[in-house]
């Protein structure tokens, strides 16, 4: 039993973004802008991800963890060890 809570209590990675925290951008499909497909056509800055292509996980919270809720990033991060 105790070998179930701890395999459980592992920080698992995200199914959704693969333990990256981002996905892609869904309107403009991980371009960063839309049209400009055909000459002559103006591409447009992608509004939903600001061209970046990406957008934030949000099963995981942006965190890359399924179980995030275990492994909350901690309030004042500083140069030193976890909650220091």
């Amino acid at each position: 039993m105790v070998e179930g809570l701890t395999d459980y209590l592992k920080p698992r990675k995200c199914q959704s973004c693969y333990g990256a925290g981002y996905t892609p951008c869904p309107t403009c499909h991980g371009r960063g802008r839309l049209g400009g497909v055909f000459r002559g056509q103006q591409a447009q800055p992608c509004e939903t991800c600001g061209s970046r292509g990406r957008v934030r996980c949000q099963p995981c919270q942006h965190t890359g963890l399924a179980n995030y809720w275990l492994w909350q990033p901690s309030e004042n991060g500083g140069w030193g060890a976890r909650g220091q």
